[in-house]
């Protein structure tokens, strides 16, 4: 796997670059963990957060390349996600056999994805995020209309 260019020209919107070596500023460290926060609070409450909040806060916020911030959000997310799980599982909410069959499906779509990402042409990638969150959004607007 290569390293691809940075997306944007210039510095992006929220915050300076990385310095040489891709070690952060302490003010972006802090914006980060910011964000991580969110993130892990939306993991927890809600089951979501790597894709809805860290992807589109390091697509705004940082020069790195869509496959690169794909990876980088996926990786912040396994911590959240393990203390969730454990917090469920004490409480008695996880179904074992569908989290299972789901884990082996999302083994198998994720290998596949990323290696889809790496071979993207630039721009694919923000688009399917797009229409896919706006998708969602749509989707879980008019699940909770009047009934």
């Amino acid at each position: 796997f290569t390293q691809q260019p940075p997306r944007h020209v210039g510095s992006p919107p929220c915050a300076p670059d990385p310095a040489p070596g891709g070690v952060a500023g302490a003010a972006q460290s802090v914006m980060f963990a910011a964000v991580g926060g969110v993130a892990g609070l939306a993991s927890g409450l809600l089951g979501i957060g790597g894709g809805t909040i860290v992807t589109p806060m390091l697509a705004l916020c940082t020069s790195m390349p869509q496959s690169s911030i794909v990876a980088t959000s996926l990786f912040a997310m396994i911590p959240p996600s393990v203390v969730g799980l454990l917090q469920h599982h004490r409480l008695g909410n996880v179904d074992w056999r569908m989290a299972g069959a789901l884990a082996v499906g999302t083994a198998v779509g994720s290998s596949l994805g990323s290696n889809m990402a790496l071979r993207a042409p630039d721009g694919v990638l923000e688009s399917l995020f797009c229409v896919g969150m706006l998708f969602l959004g749509w989707r879980t607007l008019a699940s909770v209309g009047p009934r």
